[in-house]
């Protein structure tokens, strides 16, 4: 008797425990912890306009594919020998952590987008070619500059062509943030790197935690 009674008290213990653990690790992170992952949220989500901006397959893009998800969009361009190319790639398998760790539901609604801020050497074609190597769900986009330049100015990302002999080999310096855009297509705020460079679980536990509040 006194036997049974030991296994269900350690029994108790270890479902108590585990509902203990798991609620902890269900609870939603605070400002500060989120802050600690990079988080910069805005006061207020800001309206954007996305037009003269045209989609990788060639089609003027419509604020529409934004509605639904949560998308985390990085500003650069195609010809970037690191940050770029390296960024693009965490975003990749972020996504791939994200579709391991949630649910369905919630893992479709991750969108990851590369916005060209060097319009006049970045085709549609290259755009397109340099998105899909990383995701085919991943949006990319280009445009005119004037159309590029008024997106990076509402969503405060800076960036400027750096002066070269050549008109075709040149560097573009830019920012190195992630720009989030909310289920309603608005910016939502900023991831910033922890260290020199973003890690995919980051991303992945921050989508975790945005999605959780729609």
């Amino acid at each position: 008797m006194k036997y049974r009674i030991g296994i269900l008290v350690a029994l108790a213990f270890v479902v108590g425990g585990f509902w203990f653990v798991k609620s902890h690790l269900d609870k939603p992170l605070d400002y500060e912890a989120l802050k600690a992952l990079g988080l910069l949220e805005l006061d207020e989500p800001l309206h954007v306009d996305f037009d003269g901006l045209i989609a990788e397959g060639g089609n003027e893009f419509a604020k529409e594919q934004l509605l639904g998800k949560w998308t985390f969009a990085f500003f650069g361009y195609v010809n970037c020998p690191d940050v770029c190319p390296v960024t693009m790639g965490i975003l990749r398998t972020a996504e791939s952590t994200i579709s391991k760790t949630i649910s369905d539901e919630k893992q479709q609604r991750f969108q990851g987008m590369f916005v060209s801020v060097d319009p006049n050497r970045d085709t549609q074609t290259e755009v397109k070619e340099f998105v899909e190597h990383f995701s085919s769900n991943f949006v990319g986009l280009t445009g005119t500059e004037a159309a590029i330049s008024k997106l990076a100015a509402q969503v405060n990302i800076g960036y400027r062509k750096i002066p070269s002999a050549s008109k075709v080999k040149y560097l573009v310096e830019h920012s190195e943030r992630i720009v989030i855009f909310n289920p309603e297509g608005n910016c939502y705020g900023f991831i910033k790197p922890r260290t020199d460079v973003f890690d995919a679980s980051q991303l992945a536990q921050l989508y975790k935690e945005l999605a959780r509040s729609g």
